[in-house]
């Protein structure tokens, strides 16, 4: 036993030994401080104990010659036959005994677990039942709707990695019993086709959901319905962090030390499990207000009508409703736009019916061309033939005999040559078409009501009401130059329409806003004065939102407009705009809010997953403010603003005495001159002053809806008190009421108990300052992303929003260099040495029996 111990103190020196030379290895070649005199005292007392013992069992080993032989040979049958028994046991018993430990230090794979996900989630997964089928569709384009180019290296590892980790998460989900079947279609497999194909049959609406997918995608199916996760939802790639050189010269560090590494924004897996539980879940309907027919999602005019904004929504899992306010009456000359509210399925079936009209009329035309001509060709009496021919015509008729030969060959050449029965069978084909459609919308019980409804108010809060977000579009200024503008007047909202939306607010539903500038053309000499704006920007500056009747223009503009006095067309169609900025996430906001906004946070998140800044251009934008003493902000409202490098203009349009230009302001003087009195700012001092960028143009903003919208006694006992402050006031009635009327309603309404329905709702708004970045039949990748994270807010699903909720690199622990030496030798040499000397020690213990 002494000997043994003799030898174990040996053995433990020889390790000690390795781990020191280890140590030494893995130090830089010029760290020469307190880390290496450490490892090398280790190496050399370890060392010297080993060759201490090594001496002494070479020379007792010289003594003795005779070994021993080994007395277990009976034993072996034994052995192998409970080798056997415990493996087949033990594997047995996991089968009916499913247990599992999560050994990592974060605990990377309990992420499902009740304490973690939340014991109402956790409790509707115990719920579920029957399968549930996850395809993972590879078509490895991340974001592959803003660059064209072949996915990197980094691209291509985030695919694998988010595979790998939707297949470790389907595991986890085996805890609560619910039985998950997971299908990989990689376009890049020979067999792709035959595999969506048969997993198409079981799931019909699966290949046209493949079809729109923009990126790589998992769905989640069931014969009935489809839900999809794109990757960048689940594990979102962060490029700019990734790379070697980071782009963002911000960012503070860079993976593994400026080396490069892929980084991946957890997303969390309630997303993930949301879409699992959320399958059958109605898709949120996004109502589209426009007040001209031309301007819907399914308009004539590519460049005005809405249509990319239709299938952006539809894309990413919105049902989209057009809301039409204005109609037109009556026809030609006497053709006008009239209040209405009405939806696409209205104004299809209005257009429907004008087609089967049209078509009936040229097939009648047609046919009663041919059933003159039958009676020409008859063999009656050329008297009977005219009398015949009066009945019809409501006119005596004298037909000659040769009259008649006449008009019988005019009228078969006429419909008897193929190219008129040709042209008459394709009017009857597509006036059955059109009549099918017709019919199928003449029964649906949506389009029926609308139609029976004549009371706009009634008819527009009941095409409100089945909307869960609002969309107003108003495309304005397209081309200041060329005076390429849709006329505020067309935009202009009855009051039964604004009435009907302030409704809609007060039951705390969103809005989102996308409102061009109001300014118009200069006016020709003894013309109108144009319209002013609706009450519907009165109706969101109760909540806060200010819109200034101006437009912000870039300096890059003035060498436009000075072409445009030479070159009379388009000269700002060529002027290069710099792309919108957004609010930084951090947390230094200009409001002081705690929390900066989530829009801008997402969409900074976005640009660094795709590697570069998002290029989101607007031309001609309307600045804005937020402003509220009934709700502070609580986080930053702003979330776009423009280049420094622009001014707010009052008039952008050019004129011959006149180009828009930023004017610096003079050196204040004692006694300005007349001509600098005549040019001096009227709103100086105030938001709509003329300055330099940056202009906020888009805001978001949870606010409280005015208690005095749902009780006017609230409104009439502020006016009270405002009279009364005003003789109160040492200042006079200006005076007081000007003070007092700052002071939101609520505080009048102090004591009073209000029931749930006259109760103030919170709600959320969006804005930006112009409605052209939304038309057109497709949308820039960066438009895209703007208004499905705004969507996404506004409907309160924030779990949507690209976040920064755990970062995951691989390797997963960014080590200094001497921990990654230490590290690296560890696993070449210090494996090995460390598995050598417990083999010896088990040799000894062996030797002693």
């Amino acid at each position: 036993m002494l000997r043994f111990l003799f030898r174990l103190v040996g053995l433990a020196g020889l390790f000690a030994a390795g781990v020191g030379g280890l140590g030494l290895l893995a130090l830089p070649a010029d760290d020469r401080g307190r880390w290496f005199t450490a490892w090398l005292d280790v190496t050399i007392v370890g060392g010297a104990v080993a060759l201490l013992v090594f001496a002494f069992e070479l020379i007792a080993g010289m003594r003795q010659s005779a070994g021993r032989r080994s007395a277990a040979g009976s034993m072996v049958l034994l052995q192998v036959v409970l080798a056997v028994v415990l493996l087949i046991g033990v594997n047995a018993f996991s089968i009916f005994h499913y247990l599992r430990w999560d050994t990592t230090r974060s605990q990377e794979f309990s992420r499902t677990q009740p304490k973690q996900l939340g014991a109402d989630l956790a409790e509707q997964l115990k719920q579920l039942r029957g399968e549930t089928t996850v395809v993972i569709y590879q078509q490895h384009k991340t974001f592959g709707r803003f660059s064209d180019k072949p996915p990197d290296a980094y691209d291509a590892a985030a695919d694998r990695k988010v595979v790998e980790k939707v297949k470790d998460l389907v595991q986890e989900l085996r805890e609560y019993g619910s039985r998950f079947r997971v299908v990989t279609l990689d376009v890049k497999e020979e067999d792709f086709d035959g595999k969506l194909a048969e997993e198409a049959k079981r799931f019909p609406r699966l290949k046209e959901a493949v079809a729109a997918a923009p990126e790589n995608s998992i769905f989640f199916c069931t014969p009935e319905h489809i839900q999809r996760l794109g990757f960048s939802e689940y594990y979102q790639l962060d490029k700019t962090a990734s790379r070697q050189a980071d782009l963002d010269k911000t960012a503070s560090q860079q993976a593994d030390h400026g080396r490069g590494n892929l980084v991946l924004l957890d997303q969390g897996v309630e997303p993930f499990l949301r879409r699992v539980l959320a399958i059958e879940e109605r898709k949120p309907r996004i109502g589209i207000v426009v007040t001209h027919p031309w301007l819907d999602t399914e308009g004539p005019l590519k460049e005005y009508s809405l249509s990319g904004l239709r299938k952006a929504l539809e894309h990413n899992g919105f049902e989209v409703r057009d809301i039409i306010l204005k109609k037109f009456q009556g026809s030609d000359e006497n053709m006008s736009l009239e209040t209405a509210a009405y939806s696409n399925e209205e104004s299809k079936y209005d257009e429907l019916e004008a087609r089967v009209t049209a078509l009936r009329e040229q097939i009648a035309d047609v046919e009663n061309v041919m059933a003159l001509l039958q009676i020409l060709k008859s063999s009656r009496s050329l008297d009977e033939v005219n009398k015949e021919l009066s009945t019809i015509m409501g006119r005596p008729v004298t037909m000659s005999a040769a009259g008649r030969r006449e008009s019988i060959a005019n009228l078969e050449s006429e419909v008897e040559d193929e190219d008129t029965q040709r042209e008459l069978e394709q009017w009857r084909q597509r006036e059955r078409s059109l009549t099918r459609d017709l019919e199928k919308l003449s029964i649906e019980e949506r389009v029926t009501e609308g139609r029976r409804q004549s009371d706009v108010k009634k008819k527009m809060a009941r095409l409100l009401e089945d909307c869960d977000l609002l969309i107003v579009a108003r495309m304005t200024l397209r081309d200041a130059i060329i005076r390429d503008v849709i006329p505020q007047s067309l935009h202009r909202m009855d009051e039964v329409q604004v009435a009907a939306i302030k409704d809609y607010l007060k039951a705390g539903k969103p809005v989102f806003l996308c409102v061009g500038p109001t300014n118009s053309p200069p006016r020709i000499p003894d013309m109108p004065s144009p319209p002013q704006p609706d009450s519907l920007e009165d109706l969101f500056a109760e909540l806060g939102l200010f819109l200034a009747p101006q437009t912000v223009l870039f300096n890059s503009e003035n060498e436009a407009y000075a072409v445009s006095q030479v070159i009379s067309f388009g000269g700002a169609g060529k002027a290069e705009i710099p792309p919108l900025e957004f609010e930084d996430e951090s947390g230094k906001t200009k409001n002081g809010s705690a929390v900066a906004n989530p829009i801008a946070a997402s969409l900074k998140l976005t640009s660094r997953s795709v590697g570069e800044k998002l290029d989101l251009r607007m031309r001609y934008p309307r600045p804005m403010q937020y402003q509220s003493l009934r709700a502070p902000a609580t986080t930053e409202p702003a979330f776009l603003v423009t280049s420094p490098e622009s001014w707010n203009e009052d008039q952008p349009f050019p004129s011959r005495s006149r180009l828009p230009a930023y004017k610096r302001k003079k050196p204040v003087q004692d006694k300005p001159s007349a001509n600098d009195k005549e040019q001096a700012d009227p709103a100086k001092g105030t938001w709509l002053e003329r300055r330099r960028g940056p202009f906020v143009v888009g805001l978001a903003v949870e606010t409280v809806t005015p208690i005095e919208w749902y009780d006017e006694r609230y409104e009439a006992a502020k006016a009270a008190q405002l009279a009364l402050a005003g003789l109160q006031n040492p200042g006079g009635l200006p005076l007081g009421i000007a003070v007092e009327s700052f002071q939101p309603a609520e505080l009048w309404a102090a004591g009073r108990k209000a029931d749930a329905e006259h109760s103030p709702h919170r709600v959320r708004i969006a804005a930006v300052g112009q409605g052209h970045w939304i038309a057109g039949t497709e949308l820039s990748p960066a438009s895209e992303t703007l208004i499905v994270d705004t969507c996404n807010w506004l409907l309160r699903r924030d779990d949507r929003l690209p976040r920064a909720k755990q970062t995951w690199e691989y390797p997963r622990v960014q080590l200094s260099p001497r921990d990654q030496g230490l590290w690296r030798w560890s696993m070449f040499l210090g494996l090995p040495w460390t598995i050598t000397c417990v083999g010896l020690v088990v040799l000894m213990v062996r030797r002693m029996r």
